[in-house]
């Protein structure tokens, strides 16, 4: 609890007029002990003096009142007792990206109802109940979300980013099942898992959770579609076979060293050099951090490739995947921090000629996510992506994701001379 309190400021309670203020007579979140007295259209608590803006019982004020902008609440789903922090909080877009809260210890005592403004922070206890229904994830979750994924996962699906950039698609949901964290995304025609459970502790997730996950989705598809589990790591996919799951194939990512890629010495990385030195004679090139300021002009050059691309689809599936990639590239650009994404742009004759988004995967490797280029600026791709490799220097390997079945990508890619490519599988349930 102690350390709860450290984490909040008092400048910012100081200038707040949320806390001790409720709507209504007997509020979720009403100080135990004390009562509410109405004032004009709110309900104030007796110990606050609305004069100064300072509690008259401070020494003696319930836990409740001591541990906010968090509280013990059971999960929507009431399967589970949870530490959570309340969004209506100034601060709490400050410390729901502290890591130091998730060693915080409280009892699950008397617990609250949930609130739509709750985000998880993680569970205390289990209740013992069991049920079908799922509760929303949305993108205030990221520390919840991010605390049960694995130090080193290698694929790009195991990151917040990967999943919120296409908001704009699905709705995301989420279940503690046997202390892992399953994830489930829904559209308008059938509900999946985009990455497989997820366990905090590292240890092998047994099948029944798997068992669980299909259970789930079957009573939300109701035999309209097939339910399955994306992105599943290989040996993960090997022994779901074993226990009778079919897994196919789904993509491969491609995972290179980045000291490599950052000064591409050698032979094989011959022309690559020489369209990097064509795009240094460009005049006034400057390679920047992105920040909301960049936004313009990243939308126009993401417009400008985009017609080209769609123009120059080889067929149907190209053109499907580029048909709703400007949607995620836009919500990359407008909500970067709270996806946890970093981005890059390049500049040439003080025009944005490329831009580019990634985020790290585990303590290893960071993954390039977008990479965007004017192809009439030669070699403006090549260029942003070798000071990308620079730029984060504290990793091992760069995964630069899969090619989609698109050949002229996986050129690309392959220009690179990746260290070697990362299988990923799609689980469908037994006896399917």
């Amino acid at each position: 609890m102690e350390q709860l309190i450290r984490l909040t400021k008092q400048k910012e309670c100081s200038k707040c007029n949320i806390c001790c203020r409720f709507p209504e007579e007997k509020p979720n979140l009403k100080p135990t002990g004390f009562k509410l007295i109405k004032n004009k259209e709110v309900f104030v608590c007796e110990a606050f003096d609305l004069k100064t803006g300072k509690c008259l019982k401070y020494s003696k004020r319930p836990l409740d009142c001591k541990i906010y902008p968090f509280a013990v609440a059971r999960s929507p789903d009431k399967e589970n007792i949870m530490l959570v922090l309340d969004n209506l909080c100034p601060a709490a877009k400050e410390l729901n990206t502290n890591k130091k809260i998730l060693k915080t210890k409280l009892t699950a005592k008397n617990p609250i109802e949930w609130e739509e403004t709750f985000i998880p922070v993680k569970s205390l206890k289990n209740t013992g109940i069991s049920n079908d229904l799922l509760n929303e994830l949305t993108p205030s979750d990221i520390l919840f979300f991010n605390s049960f994924l694995p130090g080193n996962s290698g694929l790009s699906a195991f990151s917040f980013a990967y999943h919120f950039t296409w908001e704009d698609f699905f709705k995301f949901y989420w279940k503690l099942i046997d202390d892992t964290l399953c994830v489930f995304a829904k559209d308008i025609d059938n509900t999946f898992m985009p990455v497989p459970p997820l366990s905090s502790s590292g240890r092998i997730v047994s099948a029944k959770v798997f068992e669980r996950c299909f259970e789930l989705m079957e009573t939300q598809n109701k035999g309209k579609t097939e339910s399955r589990i994306e992105n599943i790591p290989k040996l993960q996919a090997q022994e779901l076979e074993k226990a009778g799951f079919r897994t196919v194939k789904k993509d491969e990512e491609y995972l290179y060293k980045r000291k490599e890629l950052e000064h591409l010495s050698g032979d094989k990385f011959k022309h690559i050099r020489w369209l990097i030195n064509t795009f240094k004679k460009e005049k006034n090139y400057a390679f920047k951090k992105y920040s909301l300021k960049h936004l313009n002009g990243c939308a126009d050059l993401l417009f400008k490739w985009l017609s080209e691309k769609r123009e120059k689809a080889a067929n149907d599936n190209e053109s499907f995947l580029l048909k709703n990639v400007d949607k995620a590239h836009k919500r990359a650009f407008m909500n970067f921090e709270a996806l946890g994404l970093e981005g890059r742009v390049l500049y040439s004759n003080d025009k944005l000629v490329a831009y580019t988004f990634g985020v790290p995967l585990g303590k290893n490797t960071f993954c390039v996510m977008f990479e965007v280029a004017d192809h009439e600026v030669k070699g403006a791709s090549q260029y942003i992506f070798m000071k990308m490799a620079g730029e984060f220097s504290r990793y091992k390997y760069f995964n630069t994701m899969g090619d989609e079945g698109i050949e002229s990508l996986r050129a690309n890619k392959m220009h690179y001379h990746p260290l070697k490519t990362i299988p990923e599988f799609i689980a469908y349930s037994k006896g399917k």
